[in-house]
Formats: C-alpha cells, structure tokens, sequence
C-alpha cells in the first residue's frame, strides 16, 4: 500500500556493489543508460569472466576474451539426466592482440551480438544451424579444431571450404568473398580477410545442399512479437541474399500455422539438439536487501533453468484473470497466449509419456515420467530441493497450485501413468495432496477416499481446496 504521507513511490537508492559481478564491462557503453538483462539466455556471457558455455540450439558457445569456441555437443543419457558436454570443436579468433574483453553491442529476445575488438563480430541467433562471423576489415583470422583435422577441402571460388575432423564432425566454411586458408597442425589461418565468414556443422551428408542453398542469408537478431491477439509471431532482420534457414524444435512445429505464417518446413533438414510501501518499513526492506544482493546474478555451467511449469503457467493465468478484472483486453489476449504456450511447453518438454521416446533417451525416460529441472543444456530428475528419487516431490512442484491443473494435464492418459509412476513413492504427507488431485481427474470417487485420510498439506494446499477440487471436477 502506497504511503498516505506522499505521492511519490519509493526507490531504492543507487548503489556500487563491491560484492556482485559486474556484468556492464561486457557490454556496449550505449546499453549501459538501460536496464541490462538478468536472466537472458546469454547469461553466463556477462558474469564473472563471461566464459561459461551457453546452448544457443544447436550450438554449444565459449566466449573468452580474444575468441568464440563452436559445440556441436552429443547428449548423455543415465538414468538421472539428460546433459551435453561442452567440447571446443571449433575456435574462431583474430590475429589482432588485445586485451579488451568481448562486447555485447546488441541483443534481443532471440540474439545477441558479441563484438571481438577491433575487427570481429558475431551473430549469435538462437536456432541458426550457422553461427556467423563479420569481419569489419581486412583481418588474418584464425579457426582451429579441438581436434586434428583430417582435410580441408575448398571449391574452385574459395567461398565454401569442407573441414573434416578426426572426431567424424564434417564442418562448412561459407564466406562471402574469397578466403585462402594455409593449415598447421589442427589450425587454418588467413590472410587478410574482410566480410562474412559461416560455420555450420553437416550432420548428414544429405542436408549439404540445403545448406548451401541458405548460406548467403544471415539473421543479426530476432524478436518476438505479439502483434495480435493470441499469435505470437518471430521477427528477423537479416542481411544477404535469398531466404532465411532457421531450425525449429518440436514445440515450434506443434504452434506453425500455415494460415497465417510464412514457413516452408523442411522435413529432411534435423538436427540433434514482481508497489508502493508505506515509509515506516523502508529501512526493513533496505536491510533485508542487503543481505539478499550478495543466491545476485549467477552463472550456471548448464545455462538458465525451469523447475515448476505449473508455477509459471498460473503466473499467467493470474495476469490474464487480472486483465479481465480491468477490462483490458490486451493483457487478457497476451497473458492467455503465453499461458497457452507455457502449457504446450510443459507438455512437450516435462511430461514424458510412457513409450513416447520423442524427445528423450530410454536411458533416461524408462525411470522418469516427468522431468524435474529444465536446464538450457541438462534435462535433470532432481530438484533444487529433492534428490531423484523423491518422486512425490517432482509431481508436486509441476502440480501446484491446484488451478488450471486439468488444462495443463489435459492428456488423462499421461495423468493416469503419473499418478501410477509416483504412487510407490508417497511417503511425504504433505505432498501426497496433488498426486491424489491428479487421479481425481480421471477416478474421483478412489481420489476423495485418499484425500479424506490426509493429516498434513503443502503450503498453499489444505483439506478444504483439496476437497473442492475433487467436488467441481465434471
């Protein structure tokens, strides 16, 4: 409630931490006037020295100071998670000393631009099967593998070269001018070089031509977009000649409407991958803030990460509730579209249906039928608060609050394999309430049985919610 002795919100004052990352030094002065990003999917670019890995689909990237590392990573399966391992297949740098850090001079919902100075600059977009390089002027530049290099072959123009490596990683040069590259040992060098350099790794020989054949046109960023009610539309600028190719995962080719987009899909191009307070409490929360700033900003080795979907899609839900109480019509258009969406990604990426094997390994998959923390690069079965094998626990968190919950799991025969999966492992009172809401959306009648003998319940859950549930359910 905002204070009855002023107008004028409290803000908090500016302050210097000495105990935080600093992420402004990797990025462009003329960002530093706006707020900078906390939870971008280029993170771990921007804290501590920047060099953590980040999943960019379908690449794995490194930036340190003087270059860019390129992953085409292979999954790991056990029976726990789901995790790709960051190795340097190729390494792009300058032969330009210096001891600046690399720049990020732009991003957007889908992009990010990281400058090399004084010459490099790359265009990191979130599903490009390239990652592509502008070379400002004429700049020696260097490639090297993490691994030996087997042959180099380049086509009659110079523009395309084939890189081979000992690992059975086939990579694609693509250059928009001329490039002569001398090898030694497992690094090719250039002379001067100005232009457009692309990488891109062939995993089958068969989508070479089709890589070819979009090489010349290149995003610089992406946004998303809700133009209208319930679409959300991606935006590219580009540069270059011809069309755009970018890859889609499964959750994208479930939302492409054919009606109203623009999109041929290529079947056989796949690749692997919190207002006002009143003044009396200020000095509380100032205190209570400075001890919370020093769990600030944190790099992850596996990227960003989601846990409770159920969390994420009521968070909408609400949003969309709260505009039909205004009557603002946008936010209702916007909020629902989002929580649409959140629970076609629930759906695609956290339940694992019995014998589906779409997405995830049998290694994986035979012992989990929902996954409990989403990373960018790690699909994992424990929580941030449960191990593995607390499996009421990993329903519970994608569960709660009870709401929407039938929407979200609209499939009942999932629901059902759910509840079977997790019932062995009940031993928690408190969390046995939303596996028993579960089964109250396919067998009410053994559901209210179960409820009616509870003693404890999670926060936010009682005897009287869990009850009406099962009462209103059809």
């Amino acid at each position: 409630m905002a204070s009855s002795s002023s107008a004028v919100p409290f803000l908090f004052p500016e302050t210097n931490s000495t105990i935080l990352p600093n992420p402004s030094k990797f990025f462009s002065p003329h960002l530093l006037s706006s707020p900078l990003p906390t939870n971008s999917f280029f993170q771990n670019c921007t804290l501590k020295k920047g060099d953590q890995p980040e999943f960019i689909h379908p690449y794995l990237i490194q930036a340190s100071q003087t270059s860019l590392s390129i992953c085409h990573p292979s999954r790991v399966a056990t029976p726990s998670f789901i995790y790709q391992k960051f190795v340097p297949n190729i390494t792009i740098s300058s032969h330009c000393k210096t001891k600046k850090n690399h720049v990020i001079s732009s991003y957007s919902d889908l992009s990010v631009t990281l400058d090399y100075p004084p010459n490099l600059q790359f265009f990191l977009v979130r599903g490009s099967p390239y990652v592509t390089c502008s070379v400002a002027s004429k700049t020696p530049i260097s490639i090297s593998a993490g691994h030996d290099i087997r042959s180099v072959s380049p086509t009659g123009s110079h523009k395309k070269h084939t890189i081979k490596l000992d690992n059975g990683q086939t990579w694609l040069l693509y250059s928009s001018s001329r490039i002569n590259l001398m090898r030694s040992g497992n690094r090719l060098t250039s002379d001067g070089f100005c232009g457009v350099v692309r990488l891109a790794i062939l995993p089958d020989p068969r989508f070479e031509t089709i890589l070819d054949r979009f090489s010349s046109c290149y995003p610089v960023s992406g946004d998303a977009a809700f133009r209208k009610p319930f679409c959300l539309e991606y935006k590219w600028e580009t540069k270059g000649l011809r069309h755009l190719l970018l890859l889609a995962h499964p959750l994208h080719l479930q939302l492409l409407s054919s009606d109203d987009c623009d999109v041929e899909v290529l079947d056989k191009l796949i690749y692997e991958s919190m207002d006002g307070v009143d003044n009396k409490s200020i000095p509380e929360l100032v205190s209570a803030l400075i001890t919370d700033v020093e769990g600030g900003l944190t790099e992850f080795v596996d990227g960003r990460n989601q846990e409770s979907t159920s969390e994420a899609v009521n968070a909408y839900y609400s949003a969309a509730l709260l505009g039909l109480s205004y009557g603002d019509m946008e936010l209702v258009a916007i909020s629902s579209t989002i929580a649409a969406m959140e629970i076609q990604a629930a759906q695609t990426w956290w339940h694992i249906k019995e014998g589906s094997g779409r997405q995830y390994e049998h290694e994986f998959s035979k012992q989990s039928r929902v996954v409990g923390v989403l990373w960018a690069n790690k699909r994992d079965s424990g929580l941030w608060f449960a191990p593995p094998d607390w499996r009421e626990c990993r329903v519970g968190i994608q569960v709660l609050p009870l709401s929407i919950t039938e929407v979200l799991f609209s499939d009942l025969v999932f629901a059902r394999e759910l509840v079977k999966w997790v019932s062995p492992a009940l031993a928690t009172e408190k969390w046995k309430g939303f596996a028993y809401a579960l089964e109250g959306l396919y067998n009410k009648e053994s559901a209210l049985q179960k409820i009616r003998s509870l003693k404890k319940y999670d926060d936010g859950n009682s005897r009287t919610n869990l009850l009406w549930w099962i009462h209103s359910r059809n």
